[in-house]
Protein backbone atom coordinates (compact mmCIF):
# COMPACT_ATOMS: atom_id res chain seq x y z
CA UNK A 1 0.00 0.00 0.00
CA UNK A 2 1.27 3.47 -0.86
CA UNK A 3 0.28 6.40 1.29
CA UNK A 4 1.17 9.94 0.44
CA UNK A 5 -0.03 13.11 2.09
CA UNK A 6 0.82 16.76 2.41
CA UNK A 7 0.04 18.82 5.48
CA UNK A 8 -1.71 22.11 4.86
CA UNK A 9 -2.04 23.60 8.33
CA UNK A 10 -4.06 26.67 9.09
CA UNK A 11 -1.46 27.98 11.52
CA UNK A 12 2.20 27.57 12.50
CA UNK A 13 1.35 26.09 15.92
CA UNK A 14 0.09 22.94 14.23
CA UNK A 15 3.39 22.37 12.40
CA UNK A 16 5.39 23.29 15.52
CA UNK A 17 3.45 20.65 17.48
CA UNK A 18 4.19 17.99 14.87
CA UNK A 19 7.86 18.92 14.83
CA UNK A 20 8.11 18.83 18.65
CA UNK A 21 6.32 15.47 18.85
CA UNK A 22 7.24 13.92 15.52
CA UNK A 23 7.91 10.52 17.08
CA UNK A 24 4.37 10.39 18.47
CA UNK A 25 2.99 11.70 15.14
CA UNK A 26 4.70 8.83 13.28
CA UNK A 27 3.57 6.28 15.88
CA UNK A 28 -0.03 7.49 15.52
CA UNK A 29 0.14 7.14 11.73
CA UNK A 30 1.59 3.63 12.01
CA UNK A 31 -1.01 2.56 14.58
CA UNK A 32 -3.79 3.59 12.20
CA UNK A 33 -2.56 1.81 9.06
CA UNK A 34 -3.82 -1.70 8.46
CA UNK A 35 -1.29 -4.28 7.26
CA UNK A 36 1.60 -2.00 8.15
CA UNK A 37 4.96 -3.41 7.10
CA UNK A 38 7.12 -0.34 7.28
CA UNK A 39 7.28 3.34 6.57
CA UNK A 40 9.60 5.14 4.17
CA UNK A 41 9.83 8.92 4.42
CA UNK A 42 11.50 10.67 1.51
CA UNK A 43 12.62 14.24 2.00
CA UNK A 44 13.42 15.54 -1.44
CA UNK A 45 15.79 18.38 -2.17
CA UNK A 46 17.05 19.34 1.28
CA UNK A 47 18.87 22.43 -0.01
CA UNK A 48 16.83 24.91 2.04
CA UNK A 49 17.02 22.72 5.13
CA UNK A 50 20.82 22.66 5.02
CA UNK A 51 21.31 26.38 5.56
CA UNK A 52 20.97 26.26 9.37
CA UNK A 53 21.67 23.69 12.06
CA UNK A 54 17.97 23.40 12.99
CA UNK A 55 17.18 20.50 10.65
CA UNK A 56 20.24 18.38 11.41
CA UNK A 57 19.74 18.85 15.17
CA UNK A 58 16.00 18.11 14.90
CA UNK A 59 16.59 15.04 12.75
CA UNK A 60 19.22 13.63 15.09
CA UNK A 61 16.84 14.06 18.07
CA UNK A 62 13.97 12.40 16.18
CA UNK A 63 16.22 9.56 15.08
CA UNK A 64 17.21 8.84 18.66
CA UNK A 65 13.63 9.09 19.94
CA UNK A 66 12.33 6.68 17.30
CA UNK A 67 15.26 4.31 17.72
CA UNK A 68 15.47 4.14 21.49
CA UNK A 69 11.97 4.95 22.76
CA UNK A 70 10.21 2.72 20.26
CA UNK A 71 13.13 0.29 19.79
CA UNK A 72 12.05 -1.57 16.69
CA UNK A 73 8.29 -1.03 16.99
CA UNK A 74 8.30 1.19 13.92
CA UNK A 75 10.16 -0.17 10.89
CA UNK A 76 11.09 3.15 9.37
CA UNK A 77 13.46 4.46 6.74
CA UNK A 78 14.37 7.96 5.71
CA UNK A 79 15.77 9.02 2.37
CA UNK A 80 17.21 12.50 2.01
CA UNK A 81 17.86 13.51 -1.57
CA UNK A 82 20.27 16.22 -2.55
CA UNK A 83 23.69 16.92 -3.91
CA UNK A 84 26.65 15.71 -1.80
CA UNK A 85 27.81 19.24 -0.96
CA UNK A 86 24.38 20.09 0.44
CA UNK A 87 24.30 16.97 2.63
CA UNK A 88 27.83 17.81 3.77
CA UNK A 89 26.50 21.16 5.10
CA UNK A 90 24.09 19.21 7.34
CA UNK A 91 26.99 17.17 8.64
CA UNK A 92 29.00 20.33 9.36
CA UNK A 93 26.12 21.65 11.49
CA UNK A 94 26.03 18.43 13.54
CA UNK A 95 28.89 15.97 13.03
CA UNK A 96 26.97 12.97 14.32
CA UNK A 97 24.28 13.59 11.67
CA UNK A 98 26.42 11.73 9.11
CA UNK A 99 26.50 8.57 11.24
CA UNK A 100 22.73 8.20 10.93
CA UNK A 101 22.84 7.46 7.21
CA UNK A 102 24.28 5.13 4.66
CA UNK A 103 25.27 7.18 1.65
CA UNK A 104 24.46 6.05 -1.87
CA UNK A 105 25.62 7.87 -4.96
CA UNK A 106 23.23 7.38 -7.82
CA UNK A 107 24.52 7.69 -11.33
CA UNK A 108 23.01 10.13 -13.73
CA UNK A 109 20.35 8.72 -16.06
CA UNK A 110 20.58 9.95 -19.62
CA UNK A 111 17.55 10.30 -21.87
CA UNK A 112 18.05 6.81 -23.36
CA UNK A 113 17.99 5.24 -19.89
CA UNK A 114 14.75 7.04 -19.01
CA UNK A 115 13.10 6.04 -22.31
CA UNK A 116 14.17 2.41 -21.85
CA UNK A 117 12.81 2.37 -18.29
CA UNK A 118 9.35 3.54 -19.40
CA UNK A 119 9.25 1.35 -22.50
CA UNK A 120 10.13 -1.74 -20.43
CA UNK A 121 7.33 -0.98 -17.99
Amino acid sequence: MNLSFKLKPKDDDYIDGILRHFDKFIKDIVDNIEDYEGLLIIIDDVNGLSQKADFSNWFRRIYHQLTFEYSGEIPLGFILTSFPEVLFKLQKHNESFARLFNHFDLTYLDLNDVEKFYKDK
